[in-house]
């Protein structure tokens, strides 16, 4: 069997995307225009090594300052252009200038969605970040751009220095600290990502850095100590609906762990005035908890890829779900979540054992010890007959955090057993998964286990099957699970492939 991420489990944790990437979705902007005096000193001296070397990373870095400082468009659009006429800049840094050019077109984000996350992109990254550091040491954001390349790539001891030295020369600095607490989130750390943030000083003036310390605070279990700090903000009208569209969404899904259901529509209602796609994808996991209603067009935002890949698997669109939950993981291939939902997409939605067994790969990369990603990589793997591969994921397995987790496994387990040919531990794997399901709080996927032993009894041709699919029908009569009705279709259309009359399953 194989396991998505619970719908009872999302904050509005930060996005952690290069830091290119960050200022074109906006959340790096100033709160408030910032005095040109006071940043000409830094502009000047890139101005000039520009001048100088011409070289293609100063002028990077120069455009990224020119756009986060909101200088003159003029100035902006003239070294855009001059990046782009060169021809020596690397492709990111190209789009990047093209898209300033033509801010009102479309990127055209199809051609990347099926593409796997790259890893000679990210050890580019990586190879191009240390050539910079050796004549700047001391750039902060640089260091945070080589930890995102490492932990993709899967060096988290590399990410860690990297994180912790970014955090010690701009502890103040927006993107470095959300870029921090989303590292410390994927390290299981939410407890030290509220230390950090709890002792910052721009926790108190910024309400990007106030909702990432709401929401990691809720993530460690903690109490929530800034919840009458976040209010006044959001009553303020010292900040812009887009700056203060995060915190409002970690509010309202504070009130809806709280059980206060108006109030947290109320607040999404003001979160969604200027969203950014995590508010909209934090909306529409509420949209399934709390009764909010989500305006279908906020799908469409930019970069949409969790929310619109969450809302198609509800509908069992999973050719989108799928095709989105790709994109989603090129979004952020360090993530876990991704690879939980689209390995499950493809390999129950679609049975693309394939997709989802590159995704889950990507997704171990990262996260090597996750034992509900391993599960999926394995019952992908067992399913296209790769059963030595199988194997090599459910060796690595260390434990679950809880019985529903160990349960699916020991369904994986029987899948693998079957497709090694020894059917007898085969069915007593799938037996004591589904014993397991009976004693726990998730009886409502005893009729899926069941569908799925009984597919690999129809698919040997076992006479055990007849028995098995009139149990499994029974169950799926009184399931409210949403996927079962899928895998009923499907254990009827084997019914009917199979070389035994239907009244012979009756």
């Amino acid at each position: 069997m194989t396991v998505e991420q619970g719908e009872d489990e999302r904050e509005v944790i930060p996005r952690w995307r290069p830091f290119e990437s960050s200022i074109r979705t906006g959340e790096l902007d100033a709160l408030s225009p910032a005095p040109l005096e006071a940043i000409e000193p830094e502009l000047g001296k890139l101005r000039d090594e520009y001048e100088k070397t011409r070289n293609p990373f100063i002028a990077g870095d120069l455009l990224s300052a020119l756009v986060a400082s909101k200088a003159k468009q003029s100035e902006i659009d003239q070294l855009a252009e001059a990046i782009l006429l060169s021809g020596d800049a690397e492709d990111s840094l190209q789009r990047f200038a093209t898209r300033l050019l033509n801010p009102d077109e479309t990127p055209d984000e199809q051609g990347d969605r099926l593409r796997p996350t790259s890893i000679d992109a990210s050890r580019a990254v990586v190879r191009r970040m240390r050539r910079l550091l050796r004549h700047d040491p001391r750039n902060a954001v640089r260091r945070v751009d080589l930890a995102l390349a490492q932990l993709t790539l899967g060096n988290r001891d590399a990410a860690r220095r990297q994180i912790r030295a970014a955090l010690s020369l701009a502890p103040s600095n927006r993107f470095v600290l959300r870029s921090t607490v989303r590292f410390l989130i994927s390290e299981n750390a939410p407890d030290e990502a509220v230390f950090v943030l709890r002792h910052s000083e721009q926790r108190e003036q910024d309400p990007w850095i106030l909702a990432a310390t709401l929401s990691a605070a809720q993530l460690a279990d903690m109490p929530v100590a800034h919840a009458r700090q976040a209010r006044e903000m959001l009553s303020s009208q010292d900040f812009a609906p887009r700056d203060l569209s995060e915190l409002a969404s970690e509010l309202a899904t504070l009130e809806i762990h709280a059980g206060r259901m108006k109030r947290a529509r109320l607040l999404f209602q003001q979160a969604l005035i200027d969203p950014n796609e995590n508010s909209v994808a934090q909306a529409d996991w509420a949209s399934s908890v709390s009764g909010l209603t989500l305006p279908q067009e906020l799908l469409q935002i930019a970069r949409g890829y969790e929310a619109r890949s969450r809302a198609f698997a509800r509908e069992g669109n999973w050719n989108a779900a799928t095709s989105e939950g790709i994109a989603w993981q090129r979004d952020e291939p360090f993530a876990l979540e991704p690879a939980l939902n689209t390995s499950y997409a493809a390999a129950l939605g679609l049975e693309d054992f394939d997709t989802a067994l590159e995704v889950a790969r990507i997704g171990l990369r990262s996260n090597p010890e996750d034992a509900l990603l391993r599960n999926n990589a394995a019952y992908a793997a067992a399913s296209l007959g790769r059963v030595n591969e199988a194997r090599e994921f459910m060796d690595g397995i260390q434990g679950f955090d809880d019985e529903s987790g160990f349960n699916t496994f020991q369904a994986t387990h029987g899948l693998v057993l079957f497709r090694e040919g020894n059917f007898p531990a085969g069915r007593l794997k799938y037996q004591e998964a589904l014993d397991g399901f009976a004693r726990s709080a998730r009886r409502d996927l005893i009729p899926m286990a069941t569908i799925l032993w009984a597919l690999e009894e129809i698919r040997i041709g076992s006479s055990l099957s007849t028995n098995l699919v009139k149990h499994a029908r029974r169950y799926a009569k009184e399931s409210d699970h949403p996927d079962t009705p899928l895998l009923l279709e499907r254990l009827n259309r084997r019914v009917a492939q199979s070389p035994l009359s239907e009244e012979q399953f009756q």
